[in-house]
Formats: C-alpha cells, structure tokens, sequence
C-alpha cells in the first residue's frame, strides 16, 4: 500500500524530473540523522567506562574466592595455619571490598546516563524499522515505475524518449536506494547490538551493585566475623560461593560490548 501510494504520487510527465530526481531522497535523508545518532551512542565514553569498571571489579573479586577465604581445615596443623593467617585474610578482605565498593560506586553514578542512552537506543532501533519498511516501499514503486516504463504501451508513445530518460533517472536513484536499504540492514543488527548491551549494563548495576553485591559482602563479612571470634564457627561455604559464583557469572556474560 505504502507503494502504491509513492507511485501515485510521481509524475512522469514533468519536464524538469523533479519527483524522479528526488525519489526517496528524504528517506535516505532521515537515515542519515539517525546514523549520526547512533554513532553518538557508539561512542558515548560511558559505555567504554561501564565495561572498564566491570573488568575491575572482576579482578578484585578474584581475589576473593570462597575456597581460599575459607579452606577447609582437614589436619589440626591446617587448623592451627588457618588461625595465623585469619588476620591476614580479614585485612586483605576489608582493602578489596573498599576497592570494589568505589567501584560499585562509580557504576551508580553513571547508570541513570546509560538507562537513558538504553531509551534513546530504543528509540532509534523503531524509527530504524519503520525507515526500512519505508525504503522498501520506494524500491518497489521505483521497480514497478521502470517496468512500467518498459512496457510495450509505451512503445511509439510520443514521449517515449522523455519517459526513457525519466527511467534512467529513476534507475539511479533506485540503486543509491539500494545502497542505503544495505546500510539499513547492517545499522538495525549495530543498533540492536548496542541496545542489548546497554540493557545489560542496566541490569548490570541495579541487579549486581544494588543487591547481589552488598548480599555476598554482608555474607562474607558475617563468616569472617565469626571465625574471629571462634576460629573453630561453622560457616554456610556452600551459600557465599553461591553467591560468589552470581557475581562473577553475571560480570562475564554481560560484557558491555
């Protein structure tokens, strides 16, 4: 329909080409303003700053892993060694989470800019489409004006010639609208892209820094605690290296590409 609509409204009998000349030229016009737009988001220095901060913070955690943090003590002199070294643990533990807490604090500060670059993502990604559909539209009514153009009615039509010029015309504007069609395809899976990797920062910072963080810190802080007091305390291994594990998982697949 969209089609049809563009070819009723070129005329072919206009001295001067003037629809022909400009067919589909305020599309392609449109997808130059939203390229530049998504360039703007591709190269928004917060993004490259989320993913250096996650990259950090997965050092510091690495240091941290629950087997080592807490050892199981198998023989009285792996007990006796874990005792001397629990100061030692207890200090290294308290420097990595004061690291990785201005780390979760750099992250927050810059989430409300990188949910609202999610929403402009959003944004572009259904104009992007709606522009698509559009330029498909123009490549149709362009085909379909040349073949008609091509038709034997138009043999021995007074205007013949002017009709096979007004064609060659249209022939050129249709391949530069194929070129922006290609370019379309290409630009939505890049903004698509984009878009998926600032949901995951998103959730990167409101599901890990807001709660899955201060969770594991809250846990292990709560067993080094204990073990100070009583080295001997039982202590819930299996559900800090639960937690543990989220955390990493969550960092490594969701990059911020």
């Amino acid at each position: 329909m969209a089609a049809q609509r563009i070819t009723e409204g070129v005329n072919l009998d206009d001295d001067e080409f003037g629809d022909v000349v400009g067919f589909g030229s305020q599309v392609q016009l449109q997808h130059g303003s939203i390229a530049e737009r998504q360039l703007a988001l591709v190269d928004d220095r917060r993004v490259a700053e989320a993913n250096r901060l996650s990259q950090e913070l997965l050092q510091h955690l690495e240091t941290l892993k629950p087997e080592e943090m807490f050892p199981v003590r198998t023989t009285l002199l792996a007990s006796i060694a874990s005792s001397f070294s629990g100061p030692a643990k207890k200090e290294r533990y308290r420097e990595e989470v004061a690291e990785i807490s201005k780390i979760a604090q750099s992250i927050a500060e810059i989430t409300p800019r990188l949910v609202e670059m999610e929403h402009v993502a959003l944004s572009l990604k259904k104009r992007w489409r709606r522009l698509t559909r559009t330029v498909d539209a123009y490549l149709l009514a362009g085909r379909f004006i040349v073949a008609y153009i091509d038709t034997d009615s138009q043999v021995g039509h007074e205007r013949s010639q002017h009709y096979r010029s007004q064609k060659d015309a249209l022939e050129t504007r249709i391949g530069s609208l194929a070129a922006t069609s290609t370019s379309l395809v290409v630009g939505l899976r890049t903004l698509e892209a984009i878009y998926a990797s600032l949901t995951d920062a998103r959730s990167f910072a409101e599901e890990l820094v807001a709660r899955d963080l201060p969770a594991w810190q809250t846990a292990v802080g709560a067993a080094i605690a204990a073990r100070t007091n009583d080295p001997s305390a039982p202590i819930d291994l299996d559900d800090i290296s639960r937690r543990y594990l989220k955390l990493v998982t969550m960092i490594t697949r969701k990059e911020f590409r």
